[in-house]
């Protein structure tokens, strides 16, 4: 069973390499192959983990220096909800 800090660990490390390092290779450990991601700057969802991986390799060649810097977590059962601020 996983606890609750190994999956707050587990959310830092996608924040740290997925979102602020950009680390392509490294999607598929952390992304489900059928994601379906919907966010404020998606004008529709999307709905693979090609169209995942496109979203940030996109917000990296904007972005080459975005940080992610964690405000608050809450784990419960297998749901993990984060407040996060975004800087370069």
């Amino acid at each position: 069973m996983t606890t609750a800090e190994q999956h707050k660990a587990h959310v830092r490390r996608y924040f740290a390499e997925i979102v602020s390092k950009g680390n392509l290779e490294a999607i598929p450990d952390f992304v489900a192959p059928n994601i379906v991601f919907r966010g404020p700057y998606t004008p529709e969802p999307i709905q693979d983990i090609a169209g995942f991986t496109e979203l940030i390799a996109t917000l990296h060649a904007a972005f080459s220096d975005l940080q992610i810097t964690e405000e608050d977590m809450v784990v419960e059962g297998d749901t993990v909800a984060t407040r996060w601020t975004a800087s370069r």
